[in-house]
C-alpha cells in the first residue's frame, strides 16, 4: 500500500464479512492498523543487531591477532653484531 506520496505504508487487516440467506455478501467489519513506525523500529533494531554482531567477529580476530603478535614478543632476540 502507498501513501499519496508515494512512500510506502505497512498495514495490519482483519475483515469478516455476514452473508444474508440467499449467499449473497450484506455487511463487512473490520479493522486496519497502521504499523508503519513498528515496521521502522523493528528495521533499526536487525541493523543494531548487525552491526553488534559484526563488532563481536572484528574482536574477537583483533583479539586472536593480539595473541599472535604476543608470542613473537616472547621470542628472545639475539644482538649479532661484532
Amino acid at each position: 500500500m502507498m501513501r499519496h506520496d508515494g512512500t510506502p505504508i505497512y498495514i495490519v487487516e482483519n475483515v469478516v464479512g455476514t452473508f444474508d440467506k440467499q449467499g449473497n455478501l450484506a455487511e463487512i467489519k473490520g479493522y486496519i492498523f497502521d504499523t508503519t513506525e513498528r515496521k521502522k523500529l523493528a528495521d533499526q533494531l536487525q541493523q543494531a543487531q548487525r552491526l553488534e554482531s559484526v563488532g563481536l567477529l572484528v574482536s574477537g580476530i583483533a583479539h586472536d591477532f593480539n595473541n599472535m603478535l604476543g608470542a613473537f614478543s616472547a621470542i628472545p632476540v639475539v644482538d649479532l653484531t661484532v
